[in-house]
């Protein structure tokens, strides 16, 4: 399906002819506007892959100069680009040309002619990047989304001023987001050590600066702790390696490091607490680590191993979650197994083995495993587990993710538990 009547409000599924159409647009747009457009790309709803959206294609075209593009619109409208916004203030921020059948009052197509380089061009790029690399991100704006349009089916207004708070959250996300493993200086105005200039009281214990030239959301320049710092210097370069969100506030905070450094989100959220547990926040990390374990059982001479099924993640797994600040990695294991299934945790042996897979948005995740067994009856928590089984080292791996080394994870595990039941393969 492409093309809905004006004023309605219809969501469908993400369909591949979008993307055909999308691409054919861009097309015709680049020889019609030439050296005139710095950039042009399939943007909105319709670009991110996973969510529903009203099939009506939004294109971006950045350019240089708005005056360069009103010699184009004879040739744009003999192609079916017509007019519907004219920039007439003195800063025009964009201008709109739409396609469709304008007798029966459908559109197809929204072409978004906006300046190379600015706000609305980093928004437009921004919110659709951010959505597909973050899943959780792009289900709330779905879920509000279909939301709207069963209210709203036919006031498309209300349907797009409904989802304006969002998408103003989600494009501050993405703003910050698109810095993630991306190397900055951050000028450092409060050394570690030095008081906080208005809370006489809070010390600071690692250095704080600011970005000079990355605009935060307080309209000042980005503020950032730093992490791994060796020296006094008054100005440090490093990649950001962590964002801290905050919901409570109009800005939120950076984290920079050493290229090489790892600094996972327990340690990062234990180096910030002296100022970040006054607020709401999500920490959003390049580097996360999990802890859990390897749970198995002796059932008729054969080892069997379990596994859970992740309601977030909809994948199976072992037990496992994410260390929380002055855990260390064995206690993060065991809360973890007591949480997802019910059940006490006894490690067995000294096995402590590890596995790193990217999990999109430029992050990656390293898992520490145990192995061990479990006492009681498993009783699953159903808010994080869908699911939960014992079955064989083969069973197993045909469940598990195929890219994340559990492979080797399983080969190592059953050695050892191999020589712990004194078995023989």
């Amino acid at each position: 399906m492409l093309g809905l009547l004006r004023q309605t409000v219809v969501l469908c599924d993400h369909q591949k002819a979008w993307e055909e159409s999308a691409v054919k647009t861009i097309q015709k747009l680049q020889k019609i506007f030439g050296g005139a457009a710095a950039a042009i790309q399939h943007v909105g709803s319709t670009a991110i892959s996973s969510i529903k959206a009203k099939p009506i294609i939004d294109i971006a075209v950045a350019v240089k100069d708005f005056g360069a593009v009103f010699p184009l619109l004879p040739a744009l409208e003999a192609q079916g680009f017509v007019l519907r916004r004219n920039p007439a203030d003195p800063n025009p921020q964009e201008m709109l040309l739409v396609c469709g059948d304008f007798e029966k009052d459908t559109r197809t197509h929204h072409i978004h002619i906006v300046l190379e380089n600015s706000r609305q061009w980093i928004d437009y790029i921004n919110f659709r990047d951010y959505l597909n690399a973050n899943s959780y991100a792009a289900r709330q704006y779905e879920a509000l989304k279909m939301k709207l349009a069963a209210q709203y089916p036919q006031d498309r207004k209300a349907y797009t001023n409904g989802k304006a708070h969002l998408i103003a959250a989600l494009l501050r996300r993405a703003f910050s987001w698109r810095y993630l493993n991306k190397t900055v200086t951050v000028q450092i105005d409060r050394p570690a050590g030095s008081a906080h200039p208005v809370y006489k009281d809070m010390i600071y214990p690692i250095p704080y600066g600011y970005v000079q030239d990355v605009t935060g959301g307080d309209g000042q320049p980005q503020d950032a702790y730093v992490l791994g710092m060796q020296d006094h210097a008054s100005s440090f370069t490093g990649v950001v390696t962590a964002i801290i969100y905050r919901s409570d506030d109009v800005e939120d905070k950076w984290v920079v490091a050493p290229e090489t450094a790892v600094f996972h989100q327990a340690q990062i959220a234990q180096a910030v607490a002296f100022t970040e547990r006054y607020f709401q926040t999500e920490l959003y990390c390049a580097h996360e680590r999990s802890c859990g374990a390897v749970v198995y059982r002796i059932e008729k001479h054969e080892i069997q191993y379990l596994l859970v099924f992740q309601t977030e993640s909809k994948t199976w797994s072992f037990p496992k979650g994410h260390m929380e600040p002055n855990e260390t990695e064995e206690q993060t294991a065991f809360r973890e197994v007591l949480e997802e299934t019910g059940c006490a945790f006894v490690k067995t042996g000294d096995f402590r083995e590890s596995i790193r897979y990217p999990i999109g948005g430029g992050r990656e995740k390293t898992v520490i495993f145990f192995v061990g067994q479990i006492s009681g009856d498993l009783q699953p928590r159903p808010t994080e587990i869908d699911a939960s089984r014992f079955c064989s080292k083969e069973k197993a791996l045909s469940l598990l993710p195929p890219d994340r080394g559990y492979q080797k994870l399983l080969d190592r595990a059953q050695a050892v538990i191999l020589q712990i039941e004194n078995m023989q393969e």
